[in-house]
């Protein structure tokens, strides 16, 4: 009688465990390195224009205050939006937290019928400017093509 109420037991536990691992919700997804590129440099958007960065209209700051400006364009035919800063320090803090709102708003979109934002789910700091666009090592290529004289 003791083995049957011990194996029992034992069972209860074994597929109350299984049960408990199988409906855990998955490992969340990690979240994108910050990548600061050429932190002393300060950066205009004639510097990225001369690095590749096409079809460049200006969009307006009002929601971003901190920021000086806001280019949208292509780079290599893929959409990147240039955010631009005074100082470093503004494009590492205001700056990063802008773009992580919407990297993190993009993946909440992920793998649903919800639209994405803006497509944009990476970000990497260049300078005086926070690069977004839908992968960090086209946003680090881009960086990497200004001229070092900028």
């Amino acid at each position: 009688m003791t083995k049957r109420v011990f194996a029992s037991l034992l069972f209860s536990v074994l597929a109350t465990t299984a049960v408990a691992c199988g409906s855990e919700d998955p490992l969340p997804t990690r979240e994108p390195e910050q990548v600061v590129f050429r932190e002393d440099s300060t950066f205009g958007i004639d510097d990225f224009l001369e690095a590749g960065f096409e079809d460049s209209e200006e969009l307006s700051a009002t929601n971003l205050p901190i920021a000086s400006s806001i280019w949208s364009g292509t780079y290599k035919g893929r959409d990147v939006e240039v955010r631009f800063y005074e100082l470093h320090e503004h494009a590492a803090g205001p700056g990063v937290n802008s773009a992580k709102a919407i990297v993190d708003a993009n993946k909440v979109g992920e793998g649903t019928a919800t639209p994405e934002v803006s497509g944009f789910t990476q970000y990497v700091v260049a300078g005086n400017a926070v690069i977004l666009c839908d992968d960090a090592e086209l946003c680090l290529e881009l960086a990497r093509s200004i001229p070092s004289g900028a």
